[in-house]
């Protein structure tokens, strides 16, 4: 009877702890976080922002210095993510999981409501944007845009022929020009070259950059 109790125990104790490991994922995952940062605050006016305070902007991403192209929908953008899942099959389930990431960013993005402009440095952003599938593929041809794209970037994390002989799929979100965009960071107000112009830092905090925040994660509905 002591043994059953034990093992009853033992078993009680291992469910308790894969569901704190559970729940501690889904709270502590960077995109909800992310979220909950965009999120926390109301959105100030660009104009009525004043310096040296922590505030959050809503408005559309305008000229950046320069311009990116996304890898896979060649579309001219501000900032691009790509992830990169393989399809596995553990302990006789199969499903997509996570590879690794790659994204690119314009070193400054501006960003302008019905009241002024912001220019947010995006060097030490954290972004989130929403992303879509743009391509399912094995063996893919290095002249397409997924083999050109493993050819570029799965160097760091293994060769080439290796993810080659893998099932992989491609998610890609953009922000791109007329996007909308929130921001949470530290404002400034400079005066040159434009003394209207705010910036968005990572100055004393974070600075959270995403043009999905009008999305609500499932798990937010029921964690939030």
């Amino acid at each position: 009877m002591v043994r059953v109790d034990e093992f009853t125990t033992t078993v009680l104790i291992v469910i308790g702890l894969v569901v704190a490991i559970a729940v501690a994922a889904i709270l502590l995952n960077p995109r909800r976080l992310h979220m909950k940062g965009i999120r926390a605050l109301p959105t100030t006016p660009i104009a009525q922002i004043a310096s040296g305070t922590r505030g959050r902007i809503v408005g559309k991403a305008r000229r950046a210095e320069h311009v990116l192209e996304a890898p896979f929908s060649g579309r001219p953008c501000f900032y691009w993510f790509v992830e990169v899942e393989e399809w596995k099959s553990i302990d006789g389930h199969s499903n997509w999981h996570h590879l690794f990431t790659q994204d690119q960013r314009v070193p400054l993005l501006i960003v302008e409501d019905d009241t002024g402009r912001a220019a947010i440095d995006m060097t030490h952003a954290s972004v989130t944007v929403d992303t879509a599938v743009q391509a399912t593929e094995k063996d893919p041809p290095p002249n397409s845009a997924a083999g050109k794209f493993m050819t570029q970037y799965a160097g760091v994390r293994g060769t080439f022929a290796e993810f080659l002989s893998r099932k992989l799929r491609f998610k890609e979100g953009v922000i791109a020009d007329g996007d909308d965009v929130a921001a949470l960071g530290h404002a400034a107000r400079v005066r040159e070259p434009d003394p209207n112009l705010l910036r968005i830092t990572a100055e004393n905090g974070n600075l959270y950059v995403s043009s999905a925040y009008k999305a609500v994660a499932p798990e937010d509905h029921i964690l939030s």
